[in-house]
């Protein structure tokens, strides 16, 4: 496998629940268009304690964590097996999403990112606040 990245820092939250994701992989992926023609990029797959505390493929990754806050060097040996697994698991199994999953996690990031209420550009419109 190339071109793989793992991210351990400055996570983003979960998608399915909002809240904090243990590690994040980017792995390479590809999809064909209904034309046929080939569609290469990176899928973002986030790992959450909640969310995939049950899932077997996961359970080693949640395990390294609720002993070690964080991998560091003393605890990159004991991390990278289980993390392997996982990503071993996430490359040949990807997620299938549903139009209602893609809803969910749309509402879950409005939820997070919810101005309502707060007006940042000042009011009054593009030119600024009302002079009044």
């Amino acid at each position: 496998m190339t071109d793989i990245n793992v991210l351990v820092d400055e996570l983003p939250r979960c998608g399915r629940c909002g809240g904090p994701t243990l590690l994040v992989v980017r792995v390479p992926h590809s999809l064909r268009r209904p034309d046929g023609v080939a569609i290469h990029g990176h899928r973002t797959v986030a790992l959450c304690a909640r969310c995939d505390a049950e899932d077997p493929v996961t359970s080693g990754v949640v395990a390294f964590f609720v002993v070690h806050e964080s991998i560091t060097a003393d605890t990159l040996t004991a991390a990278a097996p289980v993390i392997r697994e996982w990503i071993d698991h996430v490359t040949t199994h990807p997620p299938a999403y549903t139009d209602a999953d893609l809803d969910d996690e749309i509402a879950t990031w409005r939820a997070e990112h919810d101005t309502s209420g707060d007006d940042a550009s000042g009011g009054g419109g593009p030119d600024g606040p009302d002079p009044s």
